[in-house]
C-alpha cells in the first residue's frame, strides 16, 4: 500500500520489494532486532513462524499418527479413530519420534501405565507389527514410542520442497485481512541507519503474516504535520526562503531541516515558542 509523503523518496523505498518471499535473512534479522528491543513481540512472531513452517510437518504427521494408531488397535482392539487423538509428538530428549500415553488405560486393564506400554511395545516386537514408515519402538516410562523410518520420509519430504518451492511450510488461508503499520520515516530529513531496525521488523513481520495465510495490508503513516514540520517551516520562513531546488529535494529537505535544530539550540528560550504557536496553528 503507498502513500504520498513530501519525500517521495520514502515511498519509492517502502514500496520496493527487496527479494521474493520471507527469506530466512529477512527473519533472522527481524528476530535478532526484535529480541533486543521487543522481547514479548519476538516471542509471539517465533510462534507465528514455527506454526507456519508445521503446516506441513502436521498434514505428515498425520499419516504417521495413522498407521501408529493402526498399530497399536491391533493390541487395544479399538478403532484407530479412537486412539489417534493420543498419540503426540516425543520430546526432543526422549527416544522415538512420536509417542503414545497408557494412563487412560490404567483403570480398565488394572495395570499401571509402565506395565502396559512394556506389555504394547513387546506384542509389537513379538507380532513383527511394523510399517516401512517406522523404525524401531520403545518402552519408555508408561509411553510406547516409535521412530520414523528416514529412509522413507526424507526423500517425501524432498520432493515436497521440490513441488511446492517457495510456498513449502505456507499456511492455508486464514481468511484474515491484517493491516500493519510498518516504520513511520520522518518527511523532513533523509533515511539512515537508524531506521533500519523499524524497516526490518515491519518488512519482515508482513512476509511472515503473508506466509501463515493471512491477508496483509501494509501501511505507513510518515506524519506530515507535527513538531519536525513545524521547525522546518518555521526556519525556513524565518532564515532561509531559498526557492526550491530541481535536483537533490531530499538532501536540500534535509540541511534545512539540520539547520533548524541548530537554531533553536542557539536560544531555545526564544525560538521553541515559536516553532510551538506554529506547529498549534498547523493543526487547527
Amino acid at each position: 500500500m503507498g502513500f504520498e509523503p513530501m519525500n517521495r523518496g520514502f515511498a519509492d523505498l517502502y514500496n520496493r520489494p527487496l527479494c521474493q518471499g520471507a527469506t530466512p535473512l529477512y527473519v533472522v534479522i527481524s528476530l535478532i532486532f526484535s529480541s533486543l528491543f521487543q522481547k514479548n513481540f519476538a516471542i509471539k512472531i517465533r510462534i507465528a513462524i514455527v506454526n507456519s513452517v508445521l503446516v506441513f510437518k502436521e498434514k505428515m504427521l498425520l499419516t504417521y499418527k495413522s498407521a501408529f494408531a493402526s498399530l497399536l488397535a491391533s493390541y487395544f482392539q479399538l478403532a484407530k479413530e479412537d486412539l489417534l487423538p493420543l498419540i503426540q509428538m516425543a520430546p526432543d530428549n526422549i527416544k522415538g519420534d512420536l509417542a503414545f500415553p497408557c494412563f487412560q488405560f490404567a483403570k480398565s486393564l488394572g495395570k499401571a501405565p509402565n506395565v502396559i506400554a512394556n506389555e504394547v511395545f513387546a506384542f509389537l516386537q513379538k507380532k513383527n507389527q511394523t510399517s516401512s514408515l517406522f523404525s524401531e519402538f520403545y518402552a519408555v516410562g508408561p509411553y510406547v514410542n516409535v521412530s520414523f523410518n528416514t529412509q522413507v520420509l526424507a526423500p517425501e519430504v524432498l520432493q515436497q520442497i521440490k513441488k511446492e518451492k517457495t510456498d513449502f511450510g505456507a499456511g492455508e488461508k486464514t481468511g484474515k485481512t491484517i493491516l500493519l503499520e510498518g516504520w513511520a520515516p520522518n518527511t523532513h530529513k533523509s533515511i539512515h541507519i537508524g531506521h533500519v531496525r523499524n524497516f526490518l521488523l515491519s518488512e519482515s513481520i508482513a512476509r511472515i503474516l503473508k506466509f501463515a495465510g493471512n491477508k496483509v495490508i501494509k501501511t505507513c503513516y510518515p506524519g506530515d504535520i507535527g513538531a519536525h514540520v513545524a521547525k522546518w517551516i518555521w526556519y525556513y520562513k524565518n532564515f532561509n526562503q531559498q526557492p526550491f531546488p530541481g535536483q537533490n529535494f531530499t538532501k536540500w529537505v534535509g540541511q534545512i531541516y539540520t539547520l533548524a535544530t541548530r537554531k533553536v539550540d542557539e536560544n531555545p528560550d526564544l525560538y521553541k515558542p515559536q516553532i510551538e504557536t506554529l506547529q498549534k496553528a498547523l493543526e487547527d
